[in-house]
């Protein structure tokens, strides 16, 4: 088994007891409750514009408001008064810039993120809106569209190069790395997502680890080292 597949077993086994203190509720592969609980695709992919350069807890509470205003569909979106948007989400920083994310995703969508999704071009078609980045339309494809791509985000990245998987290039390698190692299965690809930023927030942090603590450390080449200087 690869690396990649123990770690996947160990998140695994401690899903329960970290992960939904952490905003992810793992729940059946292709339900949008992964999300923190959210109730809709559209939710997911308007929270991962939203969650950029911000904490998990204002993104919660502004999602949360559009949808009492019914602004959680992205096509009452696509025509939408970018500043006016902006001063609804003005609690997840640099509120003018991710109002005209949002405005632009749902009119690329054309109001249906079913049809964006379904799309052979959907990731190039993301990347084309200005501000999404690649883990940003990955996260969206994973999680709202439920396509087999993985995020290669900066803290799973972390994880992994610490753990003692090796790479030589950069994003896409990375990416491409990980979903080889893991099964064709979205419920895992989730999950190992999902596993993997928590860890990087709570335990592999990137000054101070706390490899003690971790769940992983008996994996981990750099606990080891960690340990050894220790002793």
């Amino acid at each position: 088994m690869s690396i990649v597949g123990y770690l996947l077993k160990e998140i695994e086994r401690i899903k329960g007891n970290l992960l939904p203190s952490y905003g992810w509720m793992p729940s059946e592969p292709s339900s949008p409750r992964w999300w923190g609980g959210f109730e809709t695709e559209e939710e997911i992919a308007i929270a991962a514009v939203l969650v950029q350069l911000t904490t998990w807890n204002n993104v919660d509470r502004t999602v949360a408001s559009l949808r009492r205003e019914g602004l959680t569909e992205l096509s009452r979106l696509m025509e939408y008064d970018i500043d006016r948007l902006a001063e609804k989400i003005r609690g997840v920083g640099f509120a003018v810039e991710k109002a005209r994310r949002i405005v632009k995703l749902a009119e690329i969508s054309k109001g249906d993120l079913d049809g964006l999704c379904s799309s052979q071009d959907a990731r190039e078609r993301l990347l084309g809106v200005r501000g999404i980045g690649r883990e940003t339309a990955d996260t969206i494809l994973l999680f709202a569209c439920n396509r087999l791509v993985f995020p290669a985000s900066r803290l799973g990245v972390r994880v992994l190069s610490r753990v003692g998987v090796e790479v030589h290039g950069g994003y896409e390698v990375w990416r491409r790395t990980i979903e080889e190692g893991l099964p064709p299965s979205l419920y895992d690809y989730k999950l190992m997502h999902a596993g993997l930023v928590t860890i990087a927030k709570v335990y592999c942090k990137r000054s101070k680890p706390r490899c003690r603590d971790c769940p992983l450390s008996r994996l981990c080449a750099y606990a080891r080292r960690a340990s050894r200087s220790r002793a």
